[in-house]
């Protein structure tokens, strides 16, 4: 069945008759399109961490009470990866960015030489997303600004994200539409902007997507 993936954000993730902590975030590949990991929210208000769910132990999501059942225990749980272990790719880039402009701020040139040229240089899977940081990101077709990300649709039978919600440019009514996340060609995470593979024509005559 297909649901938002904003609306997972929060729900308490159960094991047997057990609360092991809520979800934070879900990273997907952007090539598989599968949910490679669930972040989950550990801990409570004055100590919390974030650790990695693989997406082969997500198991049904009740709408009613907002539980993701899973199949790990609360033992289990508590010994996967921290989520810095496997890090989508704008985190690899804000890492790097980070260290970088702290290194300038120290830098002695010798003979007048130039601060070095930064390059980012992939640290970690090169396709692996956050829906979270996605979300508002600018959309554009052939150069032109055509709308924002308004949300992802999962799959939660599959754990797959075979569609993204577009709020359309106002000059494009506005409204939201559901498009095949195909169509997404370049992700610029520097920019927080998609590039789409199709036309402003297309975004604009797609029927609105009512949840």
């Amino acid at each position: 069945m297909l649901r938002s993936a904003k609306s997972l954000f929060g729900y308490n993730l159960h094991e047997s008759d057990s609360l092991l902590g809520t979800v934070y975030d879900l990273y997907f590949d952007d090539k598989r399109r599968n949910v490679r990991h669930v972040v989950a929210e550990l801990g409570n208000i004055f100590r919390k961490r974030k650790v990695l769910i693989a997406g082969n132990l997500l198991g049904m999501v009740d709408p009613v009470t907002h539980m993701l059942f899973i199949h790990q225990s609360g033992e289990e749980l508590g010994h996967d990866p921290s989520s810095d272990a496997d890090k989508p790719v704008h985190q690899q880039f804000q890492d790097q960015a980070k260290e970088y402009y702290q290194w300038v701020a120290h830098w002695t040139p010798f003979s007048g030489a130039p601060i070095p040229k930064w390059e980012f240089v992939f640290t970690g899977d090169s396709h692996l997303r956050s829906v979270r940081h996605l979300l508002g990101y600018t959309l554009k077709a052939h150069g032109e600004t055509v709308g924002e990300v308004e949300d992802f649709l999962v799959d939660t039978d599959q754990w797959i994200l075979p569609h993204f919600l577009v709020r359309r440019a106002p000059a494009l009514g506005g409204k939201v539409a559901a498009f095949p996340i195909d169509h997404i060609q370049d992700y610029d995470w520097e920019n927080r902007t998609l590039t789409l593979s199709c036309d402003k024509t297309l975004i604009a005559d797609a029927p609105e997507y009512i949840a």
